[in-house]
């Protein structure tokens, strides 16, 4: 009977992509679609993206913030190449708020980080909802 091993490596989007292309890795998920003629993509699952703000941001009972408003703060996101920055990266531009109007002074590698920035009151941050889910299930926010 063969064992099966699994090793587990994380990074951006980019990278998965390039430790498929360049056989590193046999099975890669990643946060956004990849448009690539050389791999076969399949969705695995969705989930929404959600902005988070620190429990007294004077935003957190408005029901809902402008792209205007939201670039007026720091913005926690995730590092250059991942898919879940191009998506709130594109989103904003798509509401009329360029790259260069946000205040990005830290780039996080991990959803989990990014929450724990926001909870510290660094700023605010897009995560998905099923990591918020998580970590409010978990009793850690």
């Amino acid at each position: 009977m063969a064992k099966l091993r699994i090793h587990v490596l994380t990074g951006s989007s980019s990278e998965v992509l390039n430790a498929l292309v360049n056989r590193q890795t046999s099975i890669g998920l990643i946060e956004a679609p990849a448009h690539r003629p050389d791999l076969k993509v399949e969705r695995f699952f969705d989930d929404e993206l959600c902005l988070i703000l620190p429990p007294n941001h004077r935003g957190a009972k408005k029901p809902i913030l402008r792209a205007a408003e939201i670039v007026q703060e720091p913005v926690l996101l995730r590092e250059a190449g991942s898919g879940m920055r191009r998506f709130v990266e594109e989103y904003l531009e798509k509401n009329g708020v360029l790259r260069q109007q946000l205040h990005t002074t830290v780039d996080m590698n991990s959803t989990e980080a990014i929450i724990s920035a926001v909870e510290a009151g660094l700023g605010v941050g897009f995560v998905p909802v099923m990591a918020v889910d998580k970590a409010l299930k978990m009793g850690q926010r």
